[in-house]
């Protein structure tokens, strides 16, 4: 198993109160299957993948990091599964990896 290529440019896409979302360009596409996280609700990053969008929860004191991450990615898949027969199969993105931050030196991913 190889990691993915290296990162050839990153493109902040979105910022708000709770989240920082940036695109990332591989400078080659995958040449295989990358089977980079066994987490629930993940799937491998398929060969050719190119662009990634990478998402940042930003910390609230009022909420359990931990539990958020957990239920967005739980809601997505949901989501998902719900338009897997329709022709918006695609509208929600995979999952191919997710941290809580949990296990980070800061408490944060």
């Amino acid at each position: 198993m190889t990691t993915p290529s290296a990162v050839s440019n990153i493109n902040h896409l979105s910022y708000s109160r709770s989240n920082l979302v940036y695109q990332v360009d591989l400078s080659e596409p995958t040449r295989e299957v990358y089977h980079g996280s066994r987490k629930p609700e993940t799937v491998a990053m398929p060969e050719h993948t190119s662009h990634l969008i990478i998402r940042f929860f930003k910390p609230f004191d009022t909420f359990n990091e931990d539990l958020r991450v957990e239920n967005k990615v739980a809601a997505m898949t949901v989501a998902r599964s719900a338009l897997a027969d329709s022709a918006l199969h695609t509208i929600v993105p995979q999952v191919y990896a997710w941290n809580s931050g949990e296990n980070e030196p800061s408490g944060q991913a």
